[in-house]
């Protein structure tokens, strides 16, 4: 599929170095010639030699190419239509009926090779990560650091890893696909997988039982020391080796193409929602639960489904080109197709917890499907995909302004305000950011920018702490995530 996209954006890209044209014709620059030939060699298709053409042309009304070729038999010339490149080909152009050149959004050209914009982000992000990873790996495997050694390391992390990056990177070529592959394989070993092992740990073993932090000075009184556990130095250690780890692997791997920035992240996303389930399925089962027990399954299952989503992903894309922007409203169509199907529920008052749960998972499945299949005729792109998802919190907002100002005090009115006004701004947004972003050459590139919202996938954490508290009584310490994070 990339091959023949390759081949029909060398075709949109002759279509503005063209030396004449003549009503419909397109003629082709001899210049060009070798990159089609080679173009249309990679992807199966008999052509000539580009020694041997004369001239070629394009009827983008008839979908015919005119080649004239030098003949080797008699000296003399013929000439060779090609209809259509494939019967895919063939049936895409059918189907939108517009002009090759729409294709140009799809696929970068060689200019777009040249640019280091991908190597920079790759640099700069990993080396943001680094700055927070390695000195909290340090404090904790080595207990209680001074604050100047912390600080130094704070400093040799920073310079280390950025000319480390580039040395990493140095010889290779660097589009946002591999990079999104990259920066999602060191989050994925750097971050979730030592996180939820220190879980594991505490919750499923005993290697924590001898970390009491309680102390007695001389006189017998009892003070507490800080002091990291057992479970949590095993995370620093993973986060330590499994970073570094991360980006090797995903420079090897190859689930999507470099240039491929929306199909990496669709993966990315699909494995993020392991949390999602990993946290929720275990609820079902509440009542024959202990708090360790449900930790301890959460983590594991959380562990086991992070790995199966990316390749869900992988399966759910089937090869197809996911644009940026379109791999963005799968994201944000998952997360409010799940707030929805949480929400539902609440109209009616149910009291069955697991009614909630079946209804938040059934939902981020709509959702998804929803992000994906929505005005699937046009390629969207990461900043339209932003606005979409902004204009859906602004449309919410509007919204549940009004029983408020009204200053109702039934729960119904609120939620079915915020669901309303949060599907209402969605659609009105989409109408906004095609009318304004595709006005503008500027904005149809791609951007490197990265947004996400680890609440989204992180919330059972919370969810799953208050049902323990409430269940054993115990104040448990609450854990901490953040609502958006962005990277430019």
């Amino acid at each position: 599929m990339t091959k023949i996209f390759t081949i029909i954006f060398l075709f949109a890209a002759f279509v503005n170095a063209q030396e004449s044209t003549a009503g419909n014709v397109e003629y082709i620059p001899p210049a060009k010639y070798a990159k089609l030939v080679d173009a249309l060699t990679d992807a199966g298709i008999p052509f000539p030699k580009a020694s041997d053409i004369v001239s070629l042309s394009y009827d983008k009304f008839a979908q015919e190419f005119s080649i004239v070729v030098n003949e080797q038999s008699t000296g003399g010339q013929k000439t060779i239509k090609v209809g259509y490149i494939n019967k895919k080909f063939d049936e895409q152009m059918s189907r939108i009926n517009q002009p090759i050149g729409i294709f140009k959004e799809t696929v970068v050209d060689e200019s777009e090779l040249k640019k280091q914009n991908g190597r920079v982000y790759f640099m700069g992000n990993t080396t943001l990560k680094s700055l927070w990873l390695y000195p909290n790996a340090i404090n904790t495997i080595g207990e209680n650091v001074d604050d100047q050694v912390i600080a130094g390391m704070v400093l040799l992390t920073g310079g280390a890893t950025l000319y480390g990056t580039y040395l990493f990177t140095k010889n290779r070529e660097l589009g946002y696909g591999r990079v999104a592959m990259m920066n999602y394989g060191s989050e994925l070993l750097g971050f979730h997988y030592p996180q939820l092992l220190s879980v594991f740990l505490h919750n499923s073993t005993n290697v924590d039982d001898d970390d009491e932090n309680w102390r007695y000075d001389s006189y017998g009184y009892s003070y507490y020391e800080p002091k990291a556990k057992t479970s949590e130095k095993a995370a620093a250690w993973a986060s330590a080796v499994g970073f570094p780890l991360g980006i090797y692997i995903g420079s090897k791997v190859n689930f999507t193409g470099n240039h491929d920035y929306g199909n990496a992240a669709v993966m990315a996303t699909f494995s993020r929602w392991a949390y999602l389930y990993g946290y929720l399925l275990p609820s079902f089962y509440e009542n024959s639960l202990t708090e360790e027990e449900y930790f301890g399954t959460a983590s594991v299952l959380t562990m086991t489904l992070l790995p199966v989503g990316y390749y869900a992903g992988y399966k759910f894309i089937d090869g197809k080109e996911i644009s940026a922007g379109r791999s963005f409203m799968i994201a944000s169509g998952g997360v409010m197709g799940t707030a929805t199907g949480a929400l539902l529920p609440t109209l009616f008052e149910v009291d069955e917890y697991r009614v909630y749960t079946s209804a938040a998972l059934l939902g981020n499945i709509a959702g998804t499907l929803f992000g994906y299949k929505f005005n699937m005729k046009h390629n969207y792109t990461f900043g339209q995909g932003v606005f979409m998802s902004l204009s859906a919190a602004a449309g919410a907002a509007v919204a549940l302004s009004v029983p408020l100002i009204m200053q109702a005090d039934n729960h119904q009115a609120y939620t079915l305000a915020g669901l309303g006004g949060g599907w209402s701004g969605y659609f009105l947004g989409e109408n906004l950011a095609r009318s304004i972003f595709d006005s503008s050459e500027r904005d149809k590139k791609e951007s490197a920018s990265n947004i996400s919202f680890p609440i989204a996938y992180e919330w059972p954490l919370i969810l799953g702490a208050n049902l323990a508290e409430k269940k054993t009584g115990n104040m448990l310490k609450t854990p901490v995530v953040d609502i958006i994070r962005i990277n430019l």
